[in-house]
C-alpha cells in the first residue's frame, strides 16, 4: 500500500464517520491528496507526519461534531477535553514538521575543556583560568 494513502483512508474514514455524503465527502476525499501535492513531502518521514497531522485535525473535527449533539454536561466535558488534546496534538505536528523543514539553530556551540569553539562560525575562543596564587605562611 502507498504510504501516502495510509493517512488518507483515515481521514476519509472520519469524514464517512461524521456522516459527510455527496459533495462533503468528495471534498474530504481530495483533501489529503491535495495536500500532500501542495506540501511534497521529500520522505517517507515527511509523508508519515502529514498522514498524523491529517488524521490529527480530523480527529479534532469529530470531536467537535460530537461536542454538539451531548446533552449531558460531564459527557460533554469528557467530549471537549478530546477534542482540545486531538488540537494540541494538531499544532505539535505541525510546529514539529515545520522545525524539520526550517530549524531554529543552524549554529552549534561546544565547550571542549578550557576551550570554547563555535562550529557554525567555525571560531575558537579560548578561556582564560584564573593562577591560582599560592599564599606565603
Amino acid at each position: 500500500m502507498h504510504p501516502d494513502l495510509l493517512g488518507a483512508l483515515g481521514y476519509v474514514q472520519l469524514a464517512k464517520s461524521m456522516g459527510m455524503t455527496g459533495e462533503h465527502l468528495e471534498a474530504a476525499c481530495q483533501a489529503p491528496i491535495y495536500l500532500q501535492e501542495e506540501v511534497r513531502a521529500k520522505n517517507g518521514i515527511e509523508r508519515m507526519a502529514l498522514g498524523q497531522m491529517m488524521l490529527a485535525q480530523g480527529r479534532t473535527s469529530w470531536l467537535s461534531k460530537l461536542a454538539t449533539k451531548q446533552t449531558q454536561p460531564k459527557a460533554l466535558a469528557v467530549v471537549l477535553e478530546g477534542c482540545e488534546r486531538a488540537s494540541l496534538t494538531y499544532v505539535r505536528l505541525m510546529r514539529a514538521f515545520q522545525e524539520c523543514r526550517q530549524p531554529k539553530n543552524t549554529y552549534t556551540t561546544v565547550s571542549i575543556g578550557v576551550g570554547q569553539a563555535n562550529l557554525g562560525a567555525q571560531q575558537l575562543v579560548q578561556n582564560i583560568r584564573e593562577r591560582s596564587v599560592q599564599k606565603k605562611i
